[in-house]
C-alpha cells in the first residue's frame, strides 16, 4: 500500500482524514469528465477485459488476486471529481473489492451461450458515476471449460494497453495462490497519477491514463510486449 510520505511525493495532495490524495486530471481525462456532462451515453467508455484463471483457484483466492491487483495499481482505486473549480484525480488509498459470481458450468450448451450473452451486454452497458471509486467491476465466471474474471472498467483509468497487463497479473497473481507461492510481479517504483500528470495524462499522444505502470522509468509490460522508456 502507498504510504502517506510516498504519495506526497509523488505529487499528491492529501485530503485530511480522509485517505485521498488528489493529482491533477489528465487532458484525456477531462474530456472524457466533460463528454459525460453534456449527454453522451454514460456507458459509452465502458471497455471489458478479461483474464483466463488457473484450475483450482477458489472464489476466495480470486477476490485476494483482484484486490492485490487493486492495491498495486491506483487507478483502480481512483475517481474523477471537482476540486476548487479544476477536474482532479482522487486517489484512495484503500478500497473494497468486491466480486461477483456467475455459475454457468451446469447449464445445456445453448442456454449457457445465451445466459452468458444477456449478463456480458448487460453488465458493460451498466454506467459508473465518475465521481465514486472504483471505475470498475469484476466477475468470476465459472464455464465448463474453466474460471475466467471478467472486468469492466471506465475508459477515465483503463485503456486497450491495460487489458494485457490486467490479464497477465491476474493470471499470475492465481497461479501464485493455486501453488502456494508469492506471485512473480515487479515492485513498483511510481504510480501512475504523478506520470499522468506531468505527461498530461498520455503515454503515447493518444491514449488515456493507462492501468500500465512505471518501474524504474520504464512502463513495465507482461511477456509479448515491450516496456517503452519514459523522459526524465
Amino acid at each position: 500500500m502507498p504510504t502517506a510520505p510516498a504519495m506526497a511525493r509523488a505529487g499528491g495532495n492529501a485530503v485530511q482524514g480522509s485517505g485521498e490524495y488528489t493529482f491533477p486530471a489528465s487532458s484525456a481525462q477531462e474530456w472524457i469528465w466533460l463528454a459525460s456532462q453534456v449527454g453522451t451515453d454514460a456507458a459509452a467508455y465502458n471497455l471489458r477485459g478479461y483474464a483466463e484463471l488457473p484450475a483450482g483457484l477458489d472464489t476466495g483466492q480470486a477476490r485476494a488476486a483482484l484486490a492485490e491487483l487493486v492495491r498495486r495499481h491506483e487507478p483502480l482505486r481512483t475517481a474523477l471529481r471537482l476540486r476548487d473549480g479544476a477536474l482532479a484525480q482522487v486517489v484512495h488509498a484503500e478500497l473494497p473489492v468486491e466480486l461477483a459470481e456467475l455459475d454457468l458450468t451446469d447449464l445445456p450448451d445453448a442456454e449457457r451461450l445465451r445466459r452468458l450473452e444477456e449478463s456480458e451486454a448487460a453488465s458493460l452497458a451498466q454506467p459508473f458515476a465518475l465521481d465514486r471509486a472504483p471505475l470498475w467491476r469484476a466477475r468470476l465466471i465459472r464455464l465448463p471449460q474453466g474460471a475466467r474474471l471478467e472486468f469492466i472498467a471506465h475508459h477515465a483509468i483503463f485503456d486497450g494497453n491495460s487489458v494485457p497487463v490486467f490479464a497477465a497479473e491476474m493470471r499470475e497473481l492465481g497461479q501464485a495462490a493455486v501453488e502456494g507461492r508469492a506471485a512473480r510481479l515487479p515492485e513498483l517504483e511510481h504510480g501512475r497519477p504523478d506520470r499522468a500528470a506531468a505527461r498530461g495524462g498520455l503515454l503515447d499522444g493518444v491514449t488515456p491514463v493507462g492501468f500500465l505502470h512505471v518501474s524504474a522509468g520504464k512502463i513495465w509490460a507482461p511477456p509479448g510486449l515491450t516496456g517503452t522508456t519514459l523522459p526524465a
